[in-house]
């Protein structure tokens, strides 16, 4: 059955009963109207919010033939959480605008809702509200509201990229590379495995929003999400802050499935690969160990601060010889 022969009205209620069925819609006394009105009403005791938009555009950020609709709902709200998450915020509500042409399967977008149910409800994620509308391709926006975290009745904290100090050492969480090797071998593979472990990173990528957290009760500041490559991400961190950057090659943690696949390529995929949405963060060297004895995923320097000078990111391989760079990650334009 296709979208063309439900139309508007019994898609609204589907997508209303799936989100109800998977848990994804609200309860109170935070969400006092969710779906099915002109807006929703939502409880927000005193303090700051966060809000986030992004979108996932077919033949730009997914091919609808390569990606099951499950695992494509989930991602394109685990990017969204990974940008609260990079503040340090909790993810509280979304809503949602769906895009699609009239000969859409009804069963792809059920099973697009239930991925999106399945993380929000993993997340405690209320889904309030959004949009359907025809289109000639499939494009899926969201935006996203969270919320900052109180720290012992003290003035709410948050992750921000413009508060890193000459010195400061940059570390990131997990291993890098992985989600963008999967990327390739899922758009460039005749046949792919889709449980594959690289394939996974890509489709199903880290919730760090507890390790933002802890980062926060540890006295760290400031910080982001690597969703375009180690390099540029970085390189938007020293323009927040108003310096530049050190990246030491032979620090970063490349994921170690990366070299059976991309023998040659695994740390280009690494430094300008993207997609990995691990935590870019920044630290004064004694509170290191006190964040390696807390978070609950690995975390590595891999560069450190410095003064500004002409160029922002020095990219420096052995004997602390600096390497040209190629490359500086994903932009639109």
């Amino acid at each position: 059955m296709k979208l063309s022969d439900w139309g508007e009205i019994e898609l609204i209620n589907v997508i209303k009963q799936i989100l109800i069925d998977s848990g994804a819609q609200g309860a109170l006394p935070d969400v006092i109207t969710g779906i099915g009105d002109d807006a929703s009403i939502l409880h927000q005791p005193p303090g700051d919010i966060l809000i986030t938009t992004d979108q996932a555009i077919e033949n730009v950020h997914f091919l609808i033939d390569r990606i099951p609709a499950f695992n494509l709902g989930w991602r394109t709200m685990a990017i969204n959480i990974s940008d609260i998450a990079a503040m340090a915020g909790t993810p509280k509500y979304a809503v949602i605008a769906l895009s699609c042409p009239p000969e859409t399967p009804i069963d792809w977008i059920a099973d697009l809702y239930r991925g999106i149910g399945a993380i929000c409800h993993e997340t405690g994620v209320a889904i309030v509200g959004g949009d359907v509308s025809k289109s000639t391709q499939h494009t899926i926006a969201v935006t996203m509201i969270g919320e900052t975290i109180e720290l012992g009745g003290q003035k709410q904290q948050t992750l921000q990229r413009n508060k890193g100090q000459v010195g400061d050492k940059i570390l990131v969480t997990g291993t890098l590379g992985g989600a963008a090797a999967g990327r390739s071998l899922l758009f460039d593979e005749e046949e792919v495995d889709l449980g594959s472990d690289l394939i996974q990173l890509f489709l199903n990528p880290p919730s760090r929003v507890d390790a933002a957290h802890l980062l926060i009760e540890s006295g760290i500041r400031t910080g982001m999400d690597i969703s375009d490559g180690l390099l540029i991400d970085t390189e938007r961190l020293t323009q927040a802050s108003d310096l530049s950057a050190r990246i030491f090659v032979e620090q970063v943690p490349l994921n170690p499935k990366i070299k059976h696949h991309f023998p040659h390529t695994g740390m280009d995929l690494a430094l300008n690969g993207g997609e990995d949405y691990e935590l870019l963060f920044t630290a004064r060297s004694d509170l290191i160990s006190i964040i390696e004895t807390k978070i609950n995923c690995p975390v590595t320097v891999v560069g450190e601060l410095i003064n500004k000078t002409e160029k922002r990111i020095l990219l420096i391989g052995a004997n602390d010889q600096e390497l040209e760079i190629s490359s500086m990650g994903w932009t639109h334009f």
